[in-house]
């Protein structure tokens, strides 16, 4: 006898009636016809090469940043990550959305400068101040001479990192 399978009936995230028919056809095996209404809808986006592609996508971060919606990218290698944040922060610094004060840590990986304004993302649990990974929040502060960085985190916490935290990783951009 074959398991019974669980089969999507509702849809949650999409609240447009063309997105939850979208997902309905690509789910059913239909992708052109999911893809040419998100075409029709102006949701995807070409360039001709992956540097108009990251500055096209760190400004619309920016634009929809500042208009105060909840924005998150993402991309499937990590060397992509890391090109698609440092074009962010650029944008975002070329703007004024981001602090002058700077801290540079120095990381396994390479050094990571945060500024206030700065979107971060929490990478590793620390129960003591209140951090779990993947909460999300801003940095509020900078404190150079102690190696601090104070964040607002999207659920409503605040909480103050230390040098030791960040070198570790704890707290990525």
């Amino acid at each position: 006898e074959q398991p019974t399978t669980i089969h999507l009936v509702g849809n949650q995230r999409q609240r447009q009636t063309w997105e939850q028919d979208a997902l309905r056809r690509l789910r059913d095996g239909d992708p052109v016809t999911a893809l040419e209404a998100y075409r029709q809808h102006d949701r995807i986006h070409t360039a001709s090469n992956k540097a108009e592609l990251l500055d096209r996508i760190a400004t619309d971060y920016g634009r929809a940043s500042d208009n105060g919606d909840d924005v998150l990218v993402l991309v499937a290698r990590r060397s992509d990550v890391t090109r698609l944040n440092q074009t962010i922060h650029q944008h975002r610094l070329d703007t004024g959305a981001l602090g002058d004060e700077e801290l540079t840590v120095a990381t396994e990986s390479s050094p990571r400068s945060y500024r206030r304004g700065d979107r971060i993302i929490v990478t590793t649990n620390d129960r003591d101040r209140g951090l779990v990974n993947g909460m999300r929040g801003t940095v509020t502060g900078i404190h150079r001479r102690s190696g601090h960085v104070d964040l607002a985190l999207d659920d409503g916490h605040q909480a103050t990192v230390d040098y030791p935290t960040l070198a570790a990783g704890g707290i990525d951009l």
